[in-house]
C-alpha cells in the first residue's frame, strides 16, 4: 500500500471481516471482566491498580506510545505525513499521565483555564499553543481520512471499525467520568456499588482505548501487506 502524504489509502479483507468482530468483542469482555473483578472480587487489590499514576493508567500512557511507535514503523520514512496521528496519540499519553493539569494552577482543557485571572499569562499562552496544535492535528485527520472512513464503515472495514470503537470507548469512559458526583447535581443518590463500579470501569476502559488502536493498525499492516503480495504475484502472472 503506498502511503500518500494526503491520505492513506485502505485496503480492506473480507477474511478479516470475520475476524475483527470476535477479536474486538474479546476486548470488551476482558475489560467487562476486569472492572467486575476489581469491584467485587478484588476490591482491596483494585484500589492500588486504578489509583492516579497507578498500574492502569501507566499501562494506558504506554499503549498509545506503543501504537505511535507501530503507526512509526509502519510508515518508515514516510511518518512525517502521519504527524497528526502522532501528535493524538502523543496527546492522549501525556492525558493519561495529567500531564493537562500537573505542571499549571488547573486543568488546561477547561475554559476557565484561559479566562481566570489567576493562571499565569505564560501558562495561558504556552496552553493555548498546545491547544492549537492538536486541533490542527485532528482537524488535518479528519479531513485526510473522512471519505475512507465512510467507504470503511460500509465495508465493515477491521481499522475503521477499530478506531471507531476506541473514540465511543473514550467517549464512555469521560461520560462514567465522576458518575455518582453528577447525578448527585441532580439529586440522585448512588449506592456505594455503582460509585465503585463506575471508578473501575472509567479506568479499565480507557485502558481498552489503545489496545483497539493497536489492533486497528494490525489489521492495516496485515491488509498492507497483503496487497503487496497479491499486485506482486499479479505482475509475475501479467
Amino acid at each position: 500500500m503506498e502511503l500518500h502524504a494526503n491520505h492513506v489509502r485502505e485496503v480492506t479483507n473480507e477474511g478479516d471481516n470475520l475476524v475483527w468482530p470476535w477479536l474486538y468483542a474479546g476486548v470488551f469482555v476482558v475489560l467487562i471482566a476486569v472492572t467486575a473483578g476489581f469491584s467485587w472480587l478484588w476490591q482491596a487489590e483494585a484500589e492500588r491498580w486504578i489509583a492516579e499514576d497507578g498500574p492502569v493508567e501507566m499501562l494506558s500512557a504506554a499503549g498509545y506510545l506503543a501504537c505511535g511507535a507501530l503507526v512509526w514503523l509502519w510508515a518508515g520514512k514516510k511518518v512525517v505525513h502521519q504527524w497528526d496521528v502522532q501528535i493524538i496519540l502523543l496527546a492522549m499519553a501525556l492525558r493519561e499521565l495529567d500531564f493537562h493539569s500537573r505542571f499549571t494552577v488547573m486543568n488546561v482543557t477547561k475554559l476557565r483555564f484561559f479566562t481566570s485571572a489567576s493562571v499565569p499569562w505564560v501558562e495561558k499562552t504556552i496552553g493555548l499553543a498546545v491547544v492549537a496544535v492538536l486541533a490542527a492535528a485532528l482537524v488535518s485527520f479528519g479531513r485526510k481520512h473522512a471519505d475512507s472512513a465512510w467507504r470503511g464503515l460500509r465495508t465493515c472495514s477491521a481499522v475503521v471499525y477499530g478506531v471507531g470503537l476506541g473514540v465511543f470507548t473514550a467517549m464512555g469512559s469521560k461520560l462514567i467520568d465522576g458518575l455518582p458526583r453528577k447525578l448527585q447535581a441532580v439529586g440522585v443518590d448512588t449506592p456505594e456499588w455503582l460509585r465503585r463500579v463506575s471508578c473501575n470501569a472509567e479506568e479499565i476502559f480507557e485502558l481498552g482505548i489503545p489496545l483497539l488502536f493497536i489492533l486497528a493498525v494490525l489489521f492495516l499492516i496485515r491488509a498492507e501487506r497483503r496487497a503487496d503480495v497479491e499486485a506482486l504475484e499479479g505482475r509475475r502472472t501479467g
